[in-house]
């Protein structure tokens, strides 16, 4: 993998990119794979991103271990990294808004951008 697979990989994607990019239908494709509701789940998650990112560690720590053992969840992979994940998306949402953006708006009042 660390010689040949790399280069396998680049030329794969390479590959990918260029079929797509010599299609005819790019535009109707990327308009159904990129609708309005789905841009709109990324883009907030996009936008609560930095929370997520430092409370996804403290559930899988924590919080994951017990919600596993109190639910009885069964040793299902995807089930439980679903389950992880929105624990994830979740908690970094709420302690951003609760934590995070009162805290923009004391540095935009009092260091307003020029």
């Amino acid at each position: 993998m660390n010689t040949i697979g790399f280069t396998l990989v680049y030329v794969g994607f390479a590959l990918l990119l260029s079929l797509f990019l010599m299609s005819e239908e790019v535009d109707n494709g990327l308009n159904k794979i990129f609708s309005k509701p789905g841009v709109d789940v990324i883009a907030k998650i996009g936008f609560y991103s930095y929370g997520i990112y430092l409370w996804h560690s403290v559930m899988l720590i924590f919080f994951y271990p017990l919600v596993v053992s109190i639910a009885h969840i069964p040793d299902i992979t995807m089930l439980r990294f679903t389950i992880y994940a929105l624990m994830g998306i979740i908690s970094g949402t709420v302690m951003s808004i609760i934590v995070e953006q009162p805290f923009l708006k004391i540095r935009d009042k009092y260091f307003p951008h020029s």
